[in-house]
């Protein structure tokens, strides 16, 4: 009898969250699709708390929201080919690593167009803030900035975009710093000292879903 109960039981969750799947987006490049963050980790992630999620990622290497913006871009009409008749319950996006502290007016700009592209498909946006480059990339002399400054402009500039376009952020970054400021940033970055290590991915998505969760948008 116990047996029955259970299979019964097994039946009516898989049942109940076929019911209930979300579809979520993610727009973005090389911060978002290394170690395919969005199948490989984010999915089994949510799985793993009883949801069921259906992930959809366009991204491109280097890519800027004004190009995925931009209908006679390449990315930008694989975009719309990709959301053309399909809704999404949560939409993540992901700009290019530096540009938000080289120009925040621009960044702000940009993430309102691609919102803008997006909107007729979803209503919950979430800014993905990546994080500051490890301490010996030569990135940060040219950008003036320590790699915790660069981690601290970008949620500036992320939270900023954000109260003005009715978004959400994940801070990515701020995680990265938290792991950084006890265990040392060697673990959390590939080689280069810019793209995420495995651990890294899996820091970006664990954010990424409790940030979802938090909102309600996975419920």
């Amino acid at each position: 009898m116990s047996v029955r109960i259970a299979f019964i039981c097994e039946r009516w969750r898989w049942k109940h969250m076929k019911q209930t799947t979300k579809h979520v987006l993610f727009v973005g490049n090389s911060y978002t699709y290394f170690n395919d963050m969005p199948e490989n980790l984010f999915k089994p992630m949510a799985e793993a708390k009883g949801y069921s999620v259906e992930v959809t990622a366009v991204t491109a290497g280097g890519y800027y929201f004004s190009r995925f913006a931009d209908p006679s871009d390449p990315e930008g009409q694989r975009l719309r080919r990709t959301i053309e008749g399909n809704g999404y319950d949560a939409i993540i996006l992901q700009e290019q690593s530096c540009y938000p502290v080289r120009d925040v007016n621009g960044f702000c700009d940009n993430t309102g167009k691609l919102k803008a592209l997006l909107a007729p498909h979803g209503n919950k946006f979430f800014l993905y803030c990546t994080w500051g480059r490890r301490s010996d990339n030569p990135m940060l002399a040219e950008l003036h900035m320590t790699s915790e400054q660069m981690t601290e402009g970008l949620s500036a500039a992320y939270n900023r975009a954000a109260q003005i376009h009715g978004m959400t952020v994940a801070e990515v970054g701020k995680a990265f710093a938290d792991y950084a400021a006890q265990y040392g940033q060697a673990d959390l970055y590939d080689p280069d000292g810019s793209h995420p290590s495995l651990l890294g991915s899996r820091i970006a998505a664990g954010v990424l879903l409790d940030t979802l969760e938090t909102m309600g948008v996975l419920a």
